[in-house]
């Protein structure tokens, strides 16, 4: 039977609904404001009916609360969080980018391309008015203006960098933040569950800490369904930040290679950039993928033979005639007659780190003969030059037709020696010379010199083991050339006649790299080439024609106050090597070095104890080594005869993956790739890694590691704008202030200035710029030139050593013409064309990232407005609600006054007897 108050608790429930529904519309309307807010509502159900034995057969016990829901949509809360962490990425590189358009432009609107495009018509007119000392004084205010604009700009690249850098730091300290709120949050939402609770509130506070958390970072939120073992989750790219009421923190890691700069990775989850940074320090951009030529886990290994000292190769000052030596020595004005009549030849490259010859098939054919017997006319004598860092020997092969006398008789043959004192004979048929002999003989005397030579198949391979660049030259002959062996770039040829001065030699030599580059106008205003500088070259009509193939001259004063030549590579490192060699390479002429050993250019070389060596019958050896020399920073000379003394340069070579490097510089993020078979002339410059800077710092082996913890979200897009896109940005005015340096000098090296300076060449304009890389930021006067107008070389010469005169501007026109000369991305742009395509890059590149945030934005509203209508609280519709909850209030508080006055009538009935 049902109790007498049963219809009272159906009521009571009822009371206690509409109570419940009166207190949340209450809260709903009290925190519609409120950020992270969830509108909450009551669920209810019906209680359990009571089963009775009558005809109605259940009758209702009433609601019940079974929960207070809050009103989200998991499915649209992931879409929203990802817009917005799209939003915020593409926020970050929008402003970045704005902030870029404002670095390259003045408050007066006056940008860098304004200063690039003042500074060459300023260089053009001086050529149109070479005498004129207000044009030529604008010019090098011109010039200054621009190195201050470009040298400014690159502390703002900087700075900004810096500025990313700290907002990195502020951002990881944020997001640590939310981490521990989210990780508190999660404890005590835990412990309100297991009491049987409701932590709606708890859980708004911990979804919208990891809303945050994700903007920043990227991370993502586990969904219920994916909480298998009850967990809550937050996951960075397979790193938990977030499991239950464990966290992990984000960790800021300084990046010595990339000026200490942050990289951010997870807790427990660190690990080296490069495992030993006294090898190798790198910059990853993010853009970096751990996949391609990756090896397991984007694990790269990288061995380190040895760093780039990052110098030019200099020649100069042999032993003079006083001390024992052949240099003209005793004079102390540059201008003096040496009364020298002779000729030399220079060039500048090397033959790469291999040379394979072509095959020799001389009579008789397919025998590997390198020199058959000569014939009426032919040559009877040849010498070669192998040179490879401090190793230099000459080779000469010479035909002996009479041999001394044996028994049984010698028969004419070819006879090898070098000036090392090695010796070895021709075997082949009637004394020729095969290809095992000559091999042989260079297989076993420079083996221990790091020269490893192979001999087979009818051909000559010459390798250097260390990797240093190797120099091949003839000095007489053609041998290395007609085999392919010699260095390919051209060789130039200076001719000194009995007046000639040290100065006007030094003349000459610079002359001699412009003259394929000099031109005037003809009277329609035509530029054509200036024809009255010759100079004979090998091959004929092909002159140098670049700055790494290209040197200067320039006069030195040793401690006594005597003058000496002294020849400098325009560009740095090894392949810009030096080669000395005798003028009749290019035609003509007698085969013998005097020219330049009277010059000081090649030298007696002194054995370790620093005495001259002489063979047993008395004949001085190691004559004709080239005298490298180096300066030291206070300007004097480093001892080359010192055991410790280098003065040859060193590129850096190292190992990545297997595959070979060589590197001008220690930092770069291209280098020349070493082939791994056929000849190896190490020209071309590759990624030695994909979106990987290398900062080389010693020799030994590191692995580099490439791995991305943060792929989006604000501090990847600050990482990414600090790394990727300003350094990206960087890397084209590196380009374009190297280029201007270096070209700017190889040219202003041959010019001579006007007044005291009018018969000067070889001095520099720029201060030099050792590698690309860096070089932004570099960009100033040479000391020398110190705003003296006199000095700006804008005239050239007349061929003979002497200045055309200061009315003569051609020096200026070449230097004018670099503008649209087609210096950059291998021949196909000028600086006009560079500048353009950074502007439209840039430009572009700002566009998307416009279109990327409106399009981000759009799909974002769109997304919160979908929320908004879940969780958010419409305040009349809560206030319709509350009115509606206090009238069911109202009516079941009247029905159970009903019932209660019901119950009144039958107990009091029932208690009077009768009734």
């Amino acid at each position: 039977m049902v109790s007498t108050y049963h219809g009272i608790e159906t009521g009571r429930t009822a009371l206690l609904y509409f109570r419940k529904g009166m207190e949340i519309a209450g809260m709903n309307t009290t925190k519609a404001i409120t950020e992270g807010y969830s509108r909450q509502v009551v669920n209810t159900a019906a209680n359990p009916a009571l089963e009775e034995r009558t005809n109605f057969s259940m009758l209702g016990t009433g609601v019940g609360i079974t929960s207070i829901e809050r009103m989200r949509d998991i499915y649209l809360d992931s879409r929203l969080t990802r817009s917005k962490v799209e939003q915020a990425y593409w926020s970050t590189m929008t402003a970045g980018v704005s902030r870029v358009e404002k670095f390259i432009t003045t408050t007066s609107e006056k940008g860098l391309n304004n200063f690039i495009d003042d500074f060459w018509t300023a260089v053009q007119d001086v050529h149109t008015y070479p005498n004129d000392p207000a044009v030529r004084a604008n010019f090098l205010a011109e010039t200054d203006t621009l190195s201050n604009f470009i040298n400014s700009l690159a502390s703002t690249y900087n700075l900004y960098r810096d500025e990313l850098n700290s907002d990195v730091k502020a951002m990881v300290q944020d997001a640590n933040s939310y981490i521990d709120q989210i990780s508190v949050l999660t404890k005590a939402i835990r412990s309100v569950l297991q009491a049987g609770g409701e932590p709606n509130e708890l859980l708004d506070k911990r979804d919208l800490l990891a809303e945050k958390l994700c903007i920043l970072t990227g991370a993502e939120v586990s969904r219920p369904v994916d909480e298998l073992d009850g967990d809550y989750k937050i996951n960075l790219n397979g790193k938990l930040l977030i499991q239950g009421g464990f966290k992990r923190d984000l960790v800021l890691v300084e990046n010595p290679a990339n000026k200490g700069y942050y990289d951010v990775q997870v807790e427990y989850n660190q690990y080296d950039i490069t495992s030993d940074p006294d090898v190798a320090g790198v910059i990853i951009e993010t853009g970096a993928a751990m996949g391609g030529d990756c090896g397991v886990n984007g694990t790269h290994e990288a061995d380190v033979m040895r760093t780039a000292d990052e110098t030019y190769w200099t020649v100069g000052c042999g032993l003079g005639q006083s001390e024992g030596g052949e240099r003209v020595d005793g004079i102390k004005d540059p201008n003096a007659s040496l009364n020298i009549s002779a000729s030399f030849a220079l060039q500048v490259g090397s033959a790469g780190v291999r040379a394979v010859s072509e095959a020799f098939v001389k009579t008789p054919p397919g025998l590997g003969i390198v020199l058959g017997p000569p014939g009426p006319g032919e040559l009877t004598e040849y010498t070669f030059r192998i040179s490879s860092g401090d190793f230099e020997t000459a080779v000469n092969i010479k035909w002996n037709a009479a041999p001394p006398v044996t028994t049984p008789p010698t028969l004419p043959r070819w006879e090898v020696s070098d000036n090392l004192g090695n010796t070895t004979i021709g075997t082949g048929v009637d004394g020729a010379l095969t290809v095992d002999d000559l091999g042989a003989f260079m297989a076993v005397k420079y083996s221990e010199y790091g020269l490893d030579v192979k001999y087979t198949d009818n051909t000559l391979t010459l390798e250097t083991r260390d990797r240093q660049l190797m120099s091949i030259n003839d000095l007489g002959g053609d041998l290395m050339r007609s085999c392919g062996l010699a260095n390919k770039n051209p060789t130039v040829k200076i001719d000194i006649t009995t007046e000639d001065s040290f100065q006007t030699i030094a003349n000459k030599i610079n002359n001699a790299y412009m003259f394929d580059r000099t031109y005037e106008l003809d009277k329609d205003g035509n530029e054509i080439p200036k024809g009255n500088l010759k100079y004979d070259t090998d091959p004929p009509g092909v002159a140098p024609s670049s700055p790494d193939q290209w040197l200067h001259a320039s006069i030195n004063y040793d401690e006594k106050g005597e003058c000496y030549l002294v020849l400098t590579s325009n560009t740095a490192g090894e392949a810009a090597r030096i080669n000395v060699l005798p003028g009749s390479v290019c035609g003509g002429g007698v085969s013998d070095m005097t020219a330049a050993r009277l010059l000081g250019f090649v030298d007696v070389k002194l054995g370790d104890d620093g005495n001259q060596q002489f063979d047993a019958d008395g004949n001085l050896l190691l004559t004709d080594v080239t005298t490298y020399i180096q300066f030291k920073d206070d300007g004097t000379l480093v001892d080359r005869y010192d055991p410790y003394g280098d003065v040859y340069v060193d590129d850096a070579w190292l190992k990545v993956d297997g595959r070979e490097f060589i590197s001008v510089s220690n930092a770069f993020s291209e280098a020349r790739r070493v082939a791994e078979v056929g000849n190896a002339p190490v020209v071309t410059a590759e990624e030695v890694i994909r979106d990987v800077r290398m900062d080389l710092n010693g020799v030994g082996h590191t692995t580099i590691l490439v791995r991305h913890h943060l792929t989006q979200g604000s501090i990847f897009a600050s990482l990414q704008l600090r790394d990727d896109v300003l350094l990206g940005q960087m890397d084209v005015f590196d380009d374009m202030t190297y280029k201007l340096a270096s070209e700017f000098n190889a040219i202003h090296y041959a010019g001579y200035g006007r007044g005291d300076y009018a018969n000067t060449t070889g001095m520099g304009f720029f201060e030099r710029i050792t590698a690309k890389y860096g070089a932004f930021g570099q960009l100033k006067m040479d000391e020398k030139i110190n705003f003296d107008e006199t000095r700006f070389a804008a005239a050239t010469g007349d061929g003979t050593g002497h200045s055309l005169g200061g009315s003569d501007g051609t020096n200026a026109l070449s230097m004018a013409r670099l503008k649209q000369t087609k210096l950059f991305h291998s021949g196909a742009a000028n600086f006009d064309d560079l500048y353009a395509g950074f502007e439209a890059e840039l430009g572009s590149f700002g566009s998307l990232a416009k279109t990327c945030q409106n399009a981000a934005n759009y799909v974002g509203e769109q997304l919160t407005v979908q929320r908004e209508s879940i969780t958010g609280v419409n305040e009349d519709e809560e206030m319709l609600h509350l009115v509606e909850m206090n009238q069911g209030y109202n009516y079941a508080s009247k029905y159970i006054s009903a019932l209660m006055g019901v119950l009144d009538q039958i107990i009091g009935g029932l208690g009077r007897v009768g009734i």
